[in-house]
């Protein structure tokens, strides 16, 4: 499990879903048809990489592990599911956008810890972020750097930003917090409102409907699953640990990614603008 600045949620292999394509293509009821029909070239190429994947033996329940060894079963079974969501997440992201994602320039490109000369750089370091956090392994700023990321006299309490549209109880009553759905933002207070909130982050903008702060509570702590999750993306600057969570596996993620990759200005922030480097020079209150 990851070791976080806060938030301390274990990620462990309990919490991997082993039915992963089972729990991909289910569409949740507030989605509605007309994101099956989108979904289709999506599902119907994950038929085919799990299929092809099965040809190959790659999943541990095919090798026959869970008879012999139960405990490593489960971990080949989680290791497998990982790799099946990150090329998940490399095809939609292709399929959204028009970019292809090589795995070898990715992993080449370093830690965001150690900052980027270049925009190729940030963006590459970017994705070798999220794939980290897929394999749950991401390189986490400890207390002690999150603290001192912190501006004197800001309120970096860890807070959770949600989507107030996606927490209304199904019968339409406002009952709060047990409709967990959308993306959910981990982020010091006074980031969260300065830069993720108020909309001035292209990509939030694109993501949440209307945002709301909880100040003294993390995503975690609310309810959203600790895995699959987007942790220390460096858009936000890596010290500052804003991370992403969703609440329903692996299936949330797809309609974000799609979200993210129809509008123009998110995509330019990432592929083009070193992965928020730009958005953090123009705002200095999001670079500190």
């Amino acid at each position: 499990a990851p070791e976080m600045g806060w938030g301390d949620a274990a990620v462990t292999s309990s919490s991997m879903r082993t039915s992963w394509l089972t729990d991909h293509m289910q569409v949740n009821s507030a989605t509605g048809s007309a994101q099956r029909e989108e979904s289709k070239p999506m599902t119907e190429w994950l038929q085919r990489e799990f299929e092809e994947e099965a040809e190959g033996g790659d999943s541990p329940d095919l090798l026959g592990w869970r008879h012999v060894q139960p405990a490593l079963a489960e971990a080949l079974r989680a290791r497998w599911a990982a790799k099946e969501i990150w090329l998940t997440l490399k095809q939609g992201w292709n399929v959204a956008t028009g970019f292809a994602l090589g795995d070898a320039k990715i992993d080449a490109a370093g830690s965001p810890s150690s900052g980027c000369s270049s925009d190729d750089q940030c963006v590459l370091q970017g994705f070798g972020q999220i794939k980290n956090s897929v394999f749950t392994k991401p390189e986490l700023p400890t207390k002690e750097q999150v603290a001192a990321a912190c501006p004197p006299g800001e309120d970096c309490t860890p807070s959770a930003v949600i989507d107030i549209n996606k927490h209304v109880a199904m019968d339409g009553s406002a009952k709060g917090l047990e409709h967990r759905l959308g993306i959910c933002y981990n982020a010091p207070y006074y980031y969260a409102e300065a830069c993720i909130a108020n909309g001035l982050s292209p990509n939030a903008r694109a993501a949440i409907v209307k945002p709301n702060t909880i100040r003294g509570k993390t995503c975690e702590e609310i309810g959203y699953q600790p895995w699959p999750a987007f942790y220390a993306d460096p858009f936000y600057g890596w010290a500052n640990n804003v991370s992403l969570f969703v609440s329903w596996g692996t299936a949330e993620w797809v309609p974000f990614i799609y979200l993210i990759g129809a509008c123009q200005p998110c995509v330019e922030s990432l592929m083009l603008q070193g992965w928020g480097r730009q958005f953090r020079e123009k705002n200095p209150q999001c670079d500190r």
